[in-house]
């Protein structure tokens, strides 16, 4: 085998797709993904090459290469020529890498696993404008790269630090919602909102009883959630955040409510 480092510009990765035989389906999503990355300038040129066998078919990067074409801009790999044929049915089947993973190797903080779900819950409340589909949120059903969350961490650490902590201790006093519900709706407050940091703060420490509640309003939500939480019935998380949103209305309205009731409105909920 040899390798050589080469930019690969679209008219090159056609040049190169037109001899692709005998491999694995295009999954599109895949290609758009790393389209996107190559145009935001996120994509770095790693020790995973493009592999050529010796009749110069694709053994792997069909999904890069087409992801060249698409993006319509040159990008630098390493390539590798003459594979043996027989190795690609040994081709990704290590284990792949996760978000937190990401972050542990970069030494970006010390909770990785924890700060990695908050930042991606974030960008898709930030994606959505405060909604959420209740089908999760993962890096990659969000189409936005591993690297981008990373800096979207990287570029403001003090307060995702801040954020995570208070999300920790919140979810260890009360579980009433998981860590990356309780810091993703708070930093969407501050950052997207641009609500009061300090009253946000307290919204969050009334409602998991770290502080004395101030209205009623986060007494009744806790007490509602708890109540739940002790029968078999699941809230579907899309309904938990709507009456999120409809318990900080409230709070900001200093408004006292006895109890919390589900209506066909709340997918209309607002952030005041």
């Amino acid at each position: 085998m040899r390798t050589e480092i080469k930019l690969i510009t679209p008219a090159i990765a056609t040049q190169l797709l037109s001899r692709n035989k005998d491999n694995r389906r295009i999954r599109q999503r895949t290609v758009e993904d790393y389209a996107s990355q190559m145009s935001k300038n996120l994509w770095r040129l790693t020790g995973q090459g493009i592999s050529i066998d010796e009749k110069q078919n694709i053994l792997d990067g069909q999904h890069r290469l087409l992801a060249v074409i698409k993006a319509n801009k040159p990008i630098q790999f390493l390539v590798c020529y003459d594979v043996p044929r027989d190795t690609f049915n040994v081709y990704d089947t290590g284990l792949v890498r996760p978000l937190s993973d990401i972050f542990d190797i970069s030494q970006a903080c010390s909770q990785a696993a924890i700060t990695s779900s908050i930042v991606v819950r974030y960008m898709e409340l930030s994606s959505r404008c405060g909604k959420i589909t209740g089908s999760g949120s993962s890096a990659k059903q969000l189409n936005i790269s591993k690297q981008e969350v990373l800096e979207k961490y990287l570029t403001n650490s003090e307060f995702w630090n801040k954020v995570v902590k208070l999300s920790a201790n919140c979810y260890t006093k009360y579980r009433l919602y998981t860590t990356s519900e309780i810091g993703s709706f708070y930093a969407y407050l501050i950052l997207d909102c641009k609500k009061d940091e300090s009253t946000v703060r307290k919204f969050f420490m009334q409602l998991f009883s770290i502080e004395q509640d101030s209205y009623t309003c986060t007494s009744t939500l806790r007490d509602f959630l708890m109540k739940i939480g002790l029968t078999n019935r699941k809230l579907d998380k899309k309904v938990k955040h709507m009456i999120l949103i409809k318990t900080w209305n409230y709070f900001i309205r200093k408004k006292d409510v006895s109890r919390m009731v589900i209506g066909i409105d709340e997918e209309q909920q607002d952030i005041l």
